[in-house]
């Protein structure tokens, strides 16, 4: 016999401009049945109150939300996965930078971090915390702490061009208009005389080879799971640009634009990294980028998963804008590709889908959001509504970090950050 039930769901289509639509899902007396996410089928079993996916990842806008026994489940496991993973590593410093708080109330915040998979939740303005919430320990709190370092998801994309473009200011890449033809890694294939700046922007004209859904074609291979050598070698072999010089977003572009940031600083990259996040940034522990266990250093086997705690990620954000109010070498690198970004032709901005607040992307950036043009704005976006949103214009950032996309994407990020408040 048949359950029917209904799910909501936020497909790639929509993505592009389309709005949710609603079916009817069929579920089997044992629990298992099929969701719905991205416009395709994705089949669960239940076991113990736990929805298990078939995909890694907990599939985003399920609509109705995961349970608490499948978020908890959820975040042990990628908890482990960060944990068990290679790493490029930063330690934490001895002076990490002090943060100056403030505190406000909104009991709109308590509800949703009562309510949701929300795990941190911070308001920063003028040089002080204005709001920071944790997940309650009855509720995620036992396993996440404000201690704990987590996965950033697509926001580590933006933390590769942060780094990439300190490699820029200190000498080893020339500017932003180098191509990466000097690379034999990447030779024979479309993204070897490319510029950088086309990279950073995802217009690689590469909408022919790789998928930010299925991966690389047409072998289906993920791109975060291989090295770069490996796709060279084999799917990537002999390719050519498309004539489509458009946006088209994927994570296998970043990995290039980060392993060639490692090729080109060699043995300096640590110091690198170190430059960034302990000596500018001053986090207070251990931050990282992770590498997939099929490579070696040399084979480009870093991705661009990055891991920190959550004051961790304000502590950047802080830098990220300092860099671009004070015009440092990092901070013209950031007004360059920023100026130089390229539209993402989405239609209008639906309430539901996040990624159409932004019209522009630029340097691996979200940029020009509706409704606040006028204003320097740098959005880092991940999987599952990780966020990290730097107002330059008013010194306000928000970080959130989340298991899921259930939270109140909306009231407590793009409203937030564009009218500065919270919800009482």
């Amino acid at each position: 016999m048949k359950q029917f039930i209904f799910i909501v769901l936020a497909s790639i289509i929509a993505l592009a401009g389309c709005q949710p639509s609603t079916q009817i899902i069929a579920e089997d007396d044992d629990g298992s049945g099929y969701a719905t996410s991205y416009g395709r089928k994705v089949k669960y079993e239940k076991v113990n109150g736990v929805t298990k996916y078939e995909h890694w990842e907990i599939p985003e806008y399920v609509n109705p939300s995961p349970n608490k026994q499948t978020l908890r489940h959820y975040l042990k496991k990628y908890l482990q996965a960060s944990a068990q993973s290679e790493k490029y590593t930063v330690s934490g410093s001895s002076n990490p930078k002090k943060l100056n708080y403030d505190l406000r109330k909104s009991s709109f915040l308590e509800e949703q971090m009562n309510t949701t998979s929300l795990l941190s939740y911070i308001f920063y303005e003028d040089g002080k915390v204005l709001h920071s919430q944790h997940t309650p320990m009855e509720r995620f709190g036992d396993i996440f702490t404000p201690k704990t370092v987590y996965h950033s998801n697509s926001m580590g994309k933006s933390m590769v061009s942060y780094v990439l473009g300190h490699a820029i200011c200190e000498g080893y890449i020339d500017s932003i208009d180098s191509d990466i033809s000097d690379w034999s890694l990447m030779k024979d294939t479309l993204y070897s005389e490319q510029k950088l700046i086309d990279l950073l922007n995802m217009s690689a004209q590469d909408r022919h080879v790789v998928s930010d859904v299925t991966g690389v074609k047409p072998s289906g291979r993920w791109y975060n799971s291989h090295s770069l050598a490996s796709f060279a070698n084999n799917e990537l072999k002999g390719t050519k640009p498309n004539r489509n010089k458009g946006y088209h977003y994927n994570g296998l572009v970043t990995n290039v634009l980060m392993n060639y940031t490692i090729y080109k600083s060699r043995s300096n990259y640590q110091r690198l990294l170190n430059k960034v996040f302990r000596e500018k940034a001053g986090v207070s522990q251990a931050v990282y980028f992770r590498k997939n266990r099929t490579g070696k250093s040399y084979d480009g086997s870093a991705w661009y998963m990055f891991n920190a705690t959550p004051t961790d990620y304000l502590r950047i954000g802080i830098a990220i804008m300092k860099d671009w109010q004070n015009d440092t070498c990092v901070g013209k690198y950031l007004k360059q590709v920023n100026d130089r970004r390229i539209r993402k032709n989405l239609s209008e901005y639906s309430p539901k889908l996040r990624f159409q607040a932004s019209r522009s992307y630029g340097g691996q950036f979200h940029l020009n959001y509706r409704g606040m043009s006028d204003r320097d704005i740098l959005g880092l976006d991940g999987y599952g509504n990780q966020a990290l949103m730097i107002d330059a214009s008013n010194s306000r950032i928000i970080v959130a970090n989340t298991i899921h996309t259930d939270y109140d994407w909306n009231t407590l990020v793009y409203y937030a950050l564009r009218d500065g408040k919270l919800p009482d």
